[in-house]
């Protein structure tokens, strides 16, 4: 467990016709971003360990996937990113970054960006490490270990519950959704429940299979 989260956060705009947006992007580089060759090295070591799990956050969103090194993506682990509880969420931020600047928010197509940050972290093929992106809800994550998997609950509930006084809610629960995500013993893959029945992240299909 520690604060910053290991896997890559790019976007490819490459072929965006604005300037200058038309390239890539590091969406934070006081994360692991800004030191990638220190990241590698400390990937190198923890992928030859059995059982690794990272949990972290400090970015206000949910992420779930499977960073590795440089040069072999099967040489990975499982990272769990978990949200903020109250404070202003990744996609948020970025929706204000770009209202605060007047270039940007002069900058037609800009603000469209800073809201849509989950469809171009996981719609273009370029973080295929991703498995899971949520970056505009709140919430938590609760963990269950035992000898055979971890169990990882995320629970999620919309920004805008943050502003209510919930604590005497008879319906608390209902105002969160959860995902769950399973890491089964000996194994560096990420599985994720759904419609009941649990599937794997591919990174080479950026897919669940």
């Amino acid at each position: 467990g520690n604060e910053y989260s290991l896997m890559p956060l790019v976007i490819d705009l490459t072929n965006f016709p604005i300037a200058p947006f038309n390239q890539k992007f590091y969406m934070n580089v006081d994360q692991w971003d800004g030191m990638r060759d220190r990241r590698n090295e400390i990937l190198g070591e923890l992928t030859q360990l059995q059982n690794v799990v990272a949990f972290t956050g400090d970015i206000h969103a949910f992420y779930a996937g499977v960073p590795a090194t440089n040069d072999d993506p099967d040489r990975r682990i499982v990272e769990l990113v978990t949200s903020s509880i109250s404070s202003g969420t990744f996609a948020t931020q970025l929706v204000l970054q770009v209202a605060a600047d007047p270039t940007l928010s002069a900058t037609p197509g800009a603000s469209d960006l800073a809201g849509n940050i989950d469809q171009l972290l996981r719609g273009t093929g370029t973080n295929r490490h991703l498995a899971h992106a949520d970056s505009a809800v709140n919430g938590f994550v609760t963990v269950e270990v035992d000898g055979a998997e971890l169990l990882a609950t995320y629970h999620a509930t919309p920004e805008a519950n943050t502003f209510e006084d919930l604590t005497t809610s008879p319906d608390l629960a209902s105002k969160f959704t959860t995902t769950r995500f399973k890491v089964e013993v000996g194994k560096a893959d990420l599985l994720k429940e759904i419609n009941g029945a649990w599937k794997r992240w591919d990174p080479a299909s950026n897919n669940y299979v």
